[in-house]
């Protein structure tokens, strides 16, 4: 597994447990709290999952910094995998609740953020749009202030010739 430092946010709290993403242009979820919410030992889920062919490629050995500012690893998931794994659990019939809970929050948490980056990058368009327009009209009107600047020297470069045959 991959060892890196990441930003971490705390995107629910469930039986006094932290649901925590890690972010650094892709989103990654903490699979200890997730596992000690629904009852499942952490190392040994662990151990499933680095079997896994499919999921051992996307897990991820980071280090974040803790509220109390201690640098703490854990072991985390790319999003794009963790609703497969979290369904793929076999939770006790009390767990199954609190698992359904776990999808609701990460969920909303990664499409509200989604419709966020996709709203933003509307808005960066249509405003790269407008500052493009807006050069490229300055970019005409420059070329007519040089014009007239000519027109204006050729002005006053004229000069009287009396003689004329």
């Amino acid at each position: 597994m991959k060892k890196e430092k990441l930003k971490s946010t705390i995107v629910a709290r469930m039986n006094n447990i932290d649901l925590v993403v890690i972010e650094d242009g892709e989103k990654y979820v903490a699979i200890t709290p997730i596992c000690k919410v629904l009852g499942i030992v952490p190392h040994k889920e662990l151990e499933k999952m680095k079997k896994d062919l499919a999921l051992n490629d996307e897990l991820r050995l980071v280090s974040i910094t803790s509220p109390v500012g201690k640098l703490v690893e854990m072991d985390v998931i790319s999003y794009k995998y963790v609703f497969a794994w979290l369904y793929g659990l076999n939770v006790d019939a009390q767990y199954k609740a609190t698992q359904l809970e776990c999808h609701s929050v990460l969920w909303n948490y990664i499409t509200e953020y989604t419709a966020f980056l996709k709203m933003k990058g509307e808005l960066i368009a249509e405003k790269l749009a407008a500052v493009e327009h807006l050069d490229l009209q300055f970019q005409q009107a420059k070329l007519q202030l040089i014009e007239a600047k000519e027109e204006l020297q050729a002005a006053r470069n004229l000069t009287y010739n009396k003689h004329l045959s």
